[in-house]
């Protein structure tokens, strides 16, 4: 390339922005501006491509942080379906954030050793509800709810409060029915002609004295 641009190869040649080489997209139509030996003649690492997962044909964000380790190449950590794999996103701090932003890393992809990652309350992998690819890194699952609790039984009263009233001793009024009643009214009238007929008597001996005086 030169003057800053690059001539494409093929029957209808093209120029491209040299910084468009080497960038993981195809602006040349016959691929020539990503083929390795260019890549290497100016001093570029070819960018790695996925070839699959949830974000497939893009280019690899790198380098980048997961679970406290930080990659320069694809991870062989946390492998789904035995492949390397780099995201395709990551945040302003460079750490891989999303679920479904990340890519198989293509053919020619350079590899990091596996690391010692951190748990940091990530999950690993998780497998999707709905018979997808699984994810990395998934957040780990609420608890379970808490089981319900029996109320906490009645406070004992202060003490300081009166005691109870104890029920009252003999029967209650409400025992003495109306019957009752009714037998003892013969005995009462009984009684009343007892103390007539003595009262009477007691006159007939007074009249009968002073007769006979």
């Amino acid at each position: 390339h030169s003057n800053g641009y690059f001539r494409c190869g093929g029957l209808a040649p093209l120029c491209v922005h040299a910084e468009q080489v080497c960038n993981g997209v195809h602006e040349c139509a016959d691929g020539s501006d990503e083929r390795h030996a260019v890549c290497k003649a100016i001093g570029r690492d070819p960018p790695c491509i996925t070839v699959g997962g949830q974000d497939a044909l893009s280019a690899c964000v790198l380098p980048f942080s997961y679970r406290g380790q930080r990659f320069s190449a694809c991870a062989i950590d946390d492998l789904i379906d035995g492949k390397p794999w780099c995201p395709t996103s990551v945040d302003e701090q460079g750490a891989y954030f999303g679920f479904s932003a990340w890519g198989a890393c293509g053919p020619g992809c350079k590899v990091e050793p596996a690391r010692r990652l951190e748990s940091s309350g990530c999950g690993g992998l998780a497998h999707a509800s709905d018979g997808g690819l699984p994810t990395h890194c998934a957040p780990p699952p609420a608890p379970p709810p808490l089981p319900p609790q029996s109320p906490p039984p009645p406070s004992p009263p202060p003490p300081w409060a009166p005691p109870p009233h104890p029920p009252p001793h003999g029967p209650s009024l409400a025992a003495i029915g109306g019957g009752s009643v009714i037998l003892l009214l013969p005995i009462v009238c009984c009684l009343s002609l007892v103390l007539t007929g003595a009262s009477a008597f007691q006159r007939i001996l007074a009249t009968k004295r002073a007769g006979f005086l």
